[in-house]
């Protein structure tokens, strides 16, 4: 596994974090923004390979 990718996994990781936290403090913001980055990090793992 390159850096990059590892660097992603700990994105990824955060930001379901994040995701977890924004729901169990009914953050809506906190919990949209995981979400979002989420997926982002998910795209830029896809485009790595």
């Amino acid at each position: 596994m390159n850096k990059d990718k590892v660097k992603g996994r700990i994105n990824e990781i955060t930001d379901k974090i994040k995701e977890i936290t924004g729901k169990i403090t009914e953050n809506k913001k906190l919990e949209v923004e995981g979400e979002i980055q989420k997926k982002m990090v998910k795209a830029k793992l896809i485009l790595a390979i």
